[in-house]
């Protein structure tokens, strides 16, 4: 559930799976105005997922890399990079960005990354490293701390997905 900023509507969310070749294309890099290189979590192996707010999407409103990890005693998903689109940071080069189109994105990714843990056989154990000025955002959300490292245990990651996604996760439809 993301928030169109004008309206303050609520609006439905798909994700969509996006691949190594749309990577490559550096529409999701620096120099396609995100912050991120996101060929780099590809490389280490980690899946890229896109939302967007209609079925047949092109324009992702966020990107979210996970990984899934299945080591006996460390069966959780991993978290690298969640990032909202250029059009939807609410901050731009450190001015307030008057012309957000979305709110809430950046939230949304992180509870699919709890829900993909679910998807993945992994019972909503996820796992991210945070940066400094996002702390209290995971604290938030009822991620447990320890240093930058943020857990989400099941019970932490069933509250958001039923929150976020009462429905389920919705899934880009091909066109």
């Amino acid at each position: 559930m993301i928030i169109e900023a004008k309206s303050g509507k609520k609006v439905e969310c798909y994700f969509r799976s996006v691949s190594k070749e749309e990577i490559k294309q550096e529409k999701y890099s620096p120099s396609g105005q995100w912050d991120f290189d996101w060929m780099r979590p590809v490389l280490n192996g980690f899946d890229i997922f896109a939302l967007g707010v209609d079925k047949h999407g092109q324009t992702p409103q966020g990107l979210v890399a996970v990984k899934a990890h299945y080591e006996k005693g460390y069966e959780f998903v991993e978290l690298d990079i969640v990032e909202s689109s250029p059009v939807n940071k609410k901050v731009i080069q450190g001015k307030e960005n008057k012309e957000r189109i979305h709110i809430g994105v950046g939230r949304c990714l992180i509870v699919f990354a709890c829900w993909y843990s679910f998807n993945k056989g992994l019972d909503g154990f996820m796992k991210l490293t945070s940066k400094s000025s996002k702390l209290d955002l995971y604290s938030e959300l009822g991620g447990h701390r320890n240093g930058q490292e943020f857990i989400f245990y099941p019970m932490d990651s069933m509250r958001l997905c039923k929150q976020y996604f009462p429905g389920g996760v919705k899934v880009w439809q091909d066109q």
